[in-house]
């Protein structure tokens, strides 16, 4: 999976990161425009080029209520992430 340039530059910048192109403006903020789907997604995609395994679990209902979204391994350094985008 390859992310648009747009979706890339709008998962930057929730990351407080910025790709340098375009400007914020007065534009909503940009939470509101991308679900925490595609976020996961993207965070996903970005992990495993860098070398990270993933898991997510897919179906929550079978799993131990408050699990987090993502868990990344990489080597000793382990992430373990519940996503929120907008409210």
């Amino acid at each position: 999976m390859r992310l648009s340039p747009d979706l890339e530059a709008k998962v930057l910048a929730l990351a407080g990161q910025s790709t340098g192109v375009g400007s914020l403006g007065d534009e909503p903020p940009l939470s509101s425009k991308i679900s925490e789907k595609e976020f996961q997604a993207a965070i996903v995609e970005f992990a495993k080029r860098q070398g990270w395994r993933c898991y997510h679990t897919h179906d929550s209902r079978r799993s131990t209520p408050g699990f987090p979204d993502l868990v990344l391994l990489r080597g000793p350094v382990q992430i373990v992430a519940e996503l929120k985008v907008g409210k």
